[in-house]
């Protein structure tokens, strides 16, 4: 974990991982293109590249998401998930290819929510504020860990 104001022990390279640049590349932040899929979730659409066309990616029932697939050396500073967050969507995390994750679990469980509920839906359920250095949990259950 790096805190802001700590040293890094390594030369590791930093990424910021979004909706907007899945890849992380240096520069390429908001440059998705509008696609008929997001047209209604890109009101500046008509602006061209350079405007957030992508701001999310929606997650169905069944289907698996890699928000990262890096293939050398990094670091997580900060993971963040908003939205409907309930007991069905599993956080996995493997390191350096391994066979089974490191991390796997319901994804409420990972940032201190294990009472919630499948059944409490997108903005149901109780507002339980976490404000602590390694996790916050926000209204809407904005998740973010550092």
């Amino acid at each position: 974990m790096v805190i802001e104001g700590m040293s890094r022990l390594s030369h590791a390279k930093s990424r910021s991982i979004s909706a907007e640049n899945p890849t992380g590349e240096k520069g390429k932040g908001a440059m998705a293109e509008p696609s008929a899929h997001h047209q209604k979730d890109c009101p500046p659409r008509e602006l061209g590249k350079g405007w957030k066309c992508r701001p999310r990616v929606s997650i169905n029932s069944g289907e698996r998401f890699t928000p990262a697939d890096i293939n050398e050396s990094g670091i997580i500073q900060s993971m963040r998930f908003g939205g409907y967050t309930g007991r069905d969507f599993i956080l996995r995390i493997f390191w350096d290819d391994q066979a089974q994750p490191s991390v796997e679990c319901p994804l409420p469980d990972f940032f201190a929510l294990p009472w919630v509920t499948n059944a409490m839906g997108p903005g149901k359920g109780p507002y339980v504020q976490i404000n602590s250095l390694p996790v916050a949990v926000n209204p809407n259950r904005g998740l973010n860990c550092f």
